[in-house]
């Protein structure tokens, strides 16, 4: 219930169409803000393509959970974003 609260209230913030609130965003201290957070992710997936890359050479249950595990901590994190 607090994912489904936190994800209506992030869509809510990024898709208002006022100008002035995303000139806001986009301004420093904040743009600096956004550019870590896609860094964040890139490092993220990298690491998830390098699980998928291993799994696919090596299968088995511990590789999969491993890589269920990383993407429930992306999409929590994508969420609370």
């Amino acid at each position: 219930m607090i994912c489904t609260a936190i994800r209506a209230l992030t869509l809510n913030v990024y898709h208002v169409g006022d100008e002035s609130v995303n000139r806001y965003v986009t301004t420093t201290p904040h743009a600096a803000y956004f550019s870590n957070l896609v860094t964040f992710f890139r490092k993220q997936c990298i690491n998830l393509n390098k699980l998928v890359s291993d799994a696919s050479k090596n299968p088995g249950s511990e590789s999969t959970s491993s890589i269920l595990v990383v993407v429930d901590e992306i999409e929590d994190n994508l969420y609370r974003t």
